[in-house]
């Protein structure tokens, strides 16, 4: 653990402020909250993959699975928290998703995950053959989550690529920063479609009726 901190604190005073340098010329005027928090986000970070493959590396003793999980659950959920609070999530979700990660990699450091998972899977109901469990409430939540971080700083960088571009006039770059958006949504959504396991088969038709709808309703603004 003490190792992991020293690493952190050495590539976070070497990489941070470079990082930042990089994200601020990335994202322009956008690059408030992240920027500011990367020093401690690359140290949380670094602390994090030091104690994690530190964990894997060996068989440990139980006390010493205590600590080491512990040690990384702890720099584990303050990286979540400020990747959140960089994002402009809400104090009390960015607090709920450090708790939440520093419990499950405890949790799995003590080898009571799997109890966890089984209690959590226990709670829930089923409406007709499918069966809707707590565990898979937060499973839909923290990937819905995930990716809407993803999405917000994946904007961010095309946005200000697309604004700082001289070849196109306002017109062209409103157009483009939008069709980027529902592209980067679309993806996105996609994405959590095959994280979460859901068939789309059913939906077939309708998506490509609804892509043939898309398609006529924006002639008219491509052509603009």
């Amino acid at each position: 653990v003490g190792i992991g901190w020293a690493l952190g604190w050495i590539a976070s005073r070497w990489a941070g402020q470079h990082l930042a340098g990089l994200w601020d010329k990335a994202v322009g005027d956008r690059a408030e909250g992240l920027s500011a928090r990367m020093v401690r986000i690359v140290y949380h970070a670094t602390v994090s993959i030091v104690l994690a493959i530190a964990f894997f590396a060996m068989d440990w003793w139980t006390f010493t699975d205590l600590v080491i999980g512990a040690g990384w659950g702890i720099c584990a959920g303050y990286l979540i928290w400020h990747i959140a609070r960089a994002i402009n999530f809400s104090r009390w979700i960015s607090l709920i998703a450090g708790l939440f990660t520093f419990g499950v990699i405890l949790s799995n450091a003590v080898g009571g995950l799997e109890r966890v998972t089984f209690v959590f899977d226990r709670i829930g109901v089923t409406v007709g053959s499918t069966r809707i469990s707590l565990l898979t409430v937060l499973i839909i939540v923290i990937t819905a989550l995930a990716l809407f971080a993803v999405v917000r700083i994946t904007r961010r960088v095309i946005s200000h690529s697309i604004q700082s571009s001289s070849g196109l006039d306002p017109a062209q770059k409103l157009l483009a920063d939008k069709l980027a958006t529902v592209v980067i949504m679309a993806a996105a959504f996609f994405i959590g479609i095959d994280i979460l396991g859901i068939d789309l088969t059913a939906l077939a038709f309708f998506s490509g009726a609804l892509g043939l709808a898309v398609g006529f309703g924006m002639q008219k603004t491509i052509g603009n």
